[in-house]
């Protein structure tokens, strides 16, 4: 590769590194959704798709430029269920229970955690032993809705 492809090619990964910390400015973390379009119409959530599951093929130089972003994570499914963990976990310490109310409407603070806890108590056997035990080592847990 020559000095100018290599110059192209940083220069196009910087691109891509600003587009994504401008999305966390904007969203607050960077779990992109796979299908998510930049203002611009840069495919970011492709991007960023193909950078986790490509981890082996990048430089050592890339990786760390990734792990070094505040808010990067190399497993967003992980990350997407802790965030959750610690939603439901925050609710039952200020409700002392884990029933999410179904009248909440888009507005509401909880409304997708509702969906979230419902997925864990239906999907109980496909979850992890791990997770299991975090659930019902949170106060007001039941696999049964109330």
């Amino acid at each position: 590769m020559s000095e100018s492809e290599i110059s192209i090619s940083d220069s196009v990964w910087s691109d891509w590194i600003r587009r994504l910390t401008n999305y966390k400015k904007k969203y607050g973390d960077m779990l992109v959704n796979a299908s998510y379009v930049t203002g611009d119409g840069y495919k970011l959530g492709n991007w960023v798709s193909y950078q986790r599951s490509n981890k082996k093929k990048l430089s050592v130089e890339k990786i760390n430029q990734l792990n070094n972003l505040d808010g990067w994570v190399w497993n967003a499914n992980e990350a997407k269920w802790e965030a959750n963990f610690f939603l439901l976990l925050n609710f039952s310490n200020e409700q002392g229970h884990c029933n999410l109310p179904y009248e909440w409407t888009i507005h509401d603070r909880f409304i997708k955690l509702r969906s979230w806890v419902t997925k864990q108590r239906t999907g109980k056997s496909k979850l992890s032993e791990i997770r299991i035990k975090k659930l019902e080592s949170i106060k007001g847990w039941t696999w049964h809705e109330r």
